[in-house]
């Protein structure tokens, strides 16, 4: 019985050997390969609203990622709320709601030989503000794009929506008196010529009335 378990023994650890043997060495070209094909991983996204949550002010909203030029050599891992390091499919990835802020994936290599499990890349998204000012004054926005709040993505948590419309009125009438000011420096020589018409015409009128009244009196 003791000779049987002893030659079981060895055809275990012979089958081990032969299995270890088979798994090919990681070569600097096999590293080359897969740092390249991670370097063509990249990520796009699409915003969301999630108009049945809204309330005055706030906005509720989320991205959905696309993952593009993912091969199957490759994982791709990320920090959950815990911090601890976490393999997502492909499918996964592309059906979990994100927020904004920074999101850091890390892509490692998958393969049958001993490159496997090596880190090759880590891409950090910026997911952006969605601001929710614009959301409720896309009218007025479209009218004066250039106006500091009315960017689509930007952080307003610390600024009232009325402070907000404070300054876009402010806005609104510099821009009045900016047109006005542009108006009379286009059409300067006009006025110029209009005034000079003007104090002619009253010249004349008074000259006339002068005379009118001086022959009156003789």
């Amino acid at each position: 019985m003791k000779k049987i378990l002893y030659c079981f023994s060895l055809l275990l650890i012979c089958f081990g050997c032969i299995n270890v043997s088979a798994i090919e060495e990681c070569t600097t070209s096999e590293m080359t390969r897969l740092r390249e094909l991670a370097n063509n991983v990249n990520f796009s996204y699409q915003h969301y609203i999630d108009a049945e949550f809204e309330e005055e002010e706030n906005v509720y909203d989320h991205f959905l990622l696309q993952v593009l030029n993912l091969d199957d050599d490759l994982r791709i891992y990320y920090r959950d709320a815990n911090n601890e390091l976490v393999y997502l499919s492909q499918e996964e990835l592309e059906a979990t709601e994100y927020y904004s802020g920074k999101r850091v994936f890390y892509v490692y290599s998958y393969t049958d030989n001993l490159c496997t499990d090596e880190l090759l890349r880590t891409i950090t998204l910026d997911l952006p503000v969605y601001n929710s000012y614009y959301h409720y004054n896309q009218d007025r926005c479209s009218e004066y794009p250039d106006f500091e709040y009315c960017e689509e993505y930007k952080d307003i948590k610390e600024v009232r929506f009325e402070d907000i419309d404070n300054e876009f009125e402010d806005y609104i009438s510099s821009l009045r008196v900016d047109e006005f000011i542009d108006t009379v420096k286009d059409n300067y020589i006009y006025i110029v010529i209009g005034g000079v018409l003007i104090i002619a015409i009253v010249v004349i009128i008074v000259v006339k009335k002068h005379k009118a009244k001086k022959n009156s009196d003789l």
